[in-house]
């Protein structure tokens, strides 16, 4: 199957998911996951693996129906998953009862989401018998490699709600012709009824804005129109990260181009094409005369770091320091991993470029040690993401790139 037939069987089963969280009645509940420690039992071990789920149960629960995982795996690969749940009474800690599964097999395919049924460990616990424990904690570990873990669907039965009210009558019939004159003849028959309204038209479902964040990010950089229909264009995200190659400012060379920005332009779509990222991007640049944002697009949707947080509400809250600069640091790159290092900018906060001199590298084609040129740094979200040193750093050092989605 083709790159862009998996991309559109993955938004196929991922648009069927957003439509039966919508359709869901109210007696289902999406949990996102948290990672660290879990603040309802205890203290888990602290793992970028471990994703943790915690909720009260609800006040009108009368029994657990469900509880899945839902799952959206990178590769296809096979593995195990291990499962702790801790359900306390009145509150966190109190008289919990603990348990789960460990090192149960796992078999994922790439792009499929798979939701991985735990109602057989969860549900039981939560059973009438066990009335009076309203606090759930669990950690999950999934140990398969390129595995993210998108939510947990908990559904429960509440009490029987009241009767509806009587729907009004219908329309009366048309009376019975008269009988001919002479001797009375018996009553006319009663018409009949007359034929029962079209039904009105179907309401529509809302779609969380918590899942359009959480898996809309991870599956398209071209959504397609179904996708803007149930989110809408303004939240169809644009993509952010960091190179995970480092580059002299020779940029012109190293990446193939005809001037150092294009080469720039070069690395950042390599990169973004080795992790099935799709659509193009800009690397985050400036040089002589020309800005960097006036060379990315600046969007009214919201910045979101590859497989991580959000950065920005839009690009004007991009290049606003006003109260803070960036949500979140862009320190993921292509396939999501880790970077702390610095980057090529010659850019300030407002996207404008550098003007002191010797902050391009020459105009990033050129790797000599007496040229220099101004850099940012991955590891904060103030100023110095972009602005980060107070002197060109030699252009024979090495950075990495910043690339945005267009």
């Amino acid at each position: 199957m083709s790159k862009k037939n998996q991309t559109q069987a993955t938004f196929r089963a991922i648009a069927a998911l957003l439509l039966a969280v919508a359709a869901a009645p109210a007696n289902e509940i999406w949990l996102p996951p948290t990672d660290g420690s879990v603040l309802n039992v205890g203290t888990w071990p602290v793992s970028d693996r471990i994703s943790h789920f915690s909720m009260a149960t609800p006040d009108n629960m009368e029994a657990c129906v469900a509880a899945k995982i839902v799952l959206l795996p990178r590769l296809t690969k096979r593995g195990q998953y291990n499962l702790a749940y801790s359900i306390s009474q009145n509150g966190m800690h109190h008289n919990a009862i603990q348990g789960g599964d460990a090192g149960v097999p796992l078999a994922l395919t790439k792009n499929t989401l798979t939701e991985l049924d735990i109602t057989p460990v969860i549900c039981p616990q939560l059973s009438p018998s066990q009335a009076g424990r309203d606090y759930l904690g669990i950690a999950f570990q999934v140990r398969v490699p390129g595995a993210r873990v998108l939510g947990m669907r908990f559904v429960y039965d509440g009490p029987e709600g009241p009767a509806g009210v009587d729907g009004a009558p219908g329309p009366q019939g048309d009376p019975g012709l008269p009988g001919s004159d002479g001797v009375p003849g018996p009553v006319g028959p009663m018409g009949p009824q007359g034929a029962q309204g079209p039904a009105g038209p179907s309401g529509s479902a809302a779609v969380p804005i918590e899942l359009c964040e959480i898996i809309l990010p991870l599956i398209s950089a071209t959504p397609s129109q179904a996708a803007i229909d149930l989110c809408g264009p303004g939240l169809i995200p644009k993509l952010v990260f960091v190179t995970s190659t480092r580059h002299t400012g020779d940029l012109k060379a190293e990446g193939g181009g005809a001037t150092g920005l294009e080469g720039a332009d070069n690395i950042c779509n390599q990169r973004a094409a080795s992790a099935g990222l799709l659509g193009t991007f800009t690397a985050w640049l400036s040089a002589a005369g020309v800005n960097a944002k006036d060379r990315v697009t600046q969007s009214s949707s919201p910045y979101f770091v590859v497989g991580g947080p959000k950065i920005a509400d839009d690009f004007a809250d991009l290049i606003d320091c006003i109260g803070g600069c960036l949500q979140a640091p862009i320190d993921r790159d292509e396939a999501g991993a880790s970077i702390n290092f610095s980057v090529w900018t010659n850019t300030l906060t407002t996207g404008l470029a550098n003007t002191n001199q010797g902050a391009t590298c020459q105009n990033y084609e050129s790797a000599a040690p007496g040229d220099g040129g101004w850099r940012g740094f991955t590891s904060v979200p103030s100023t110095q993401w972009t602005n980060g040193l107070f002197s060109p750093a030699a252009c024979a050092a090495t950075a990495h790139l910043y690339c945005f989605q267009d």
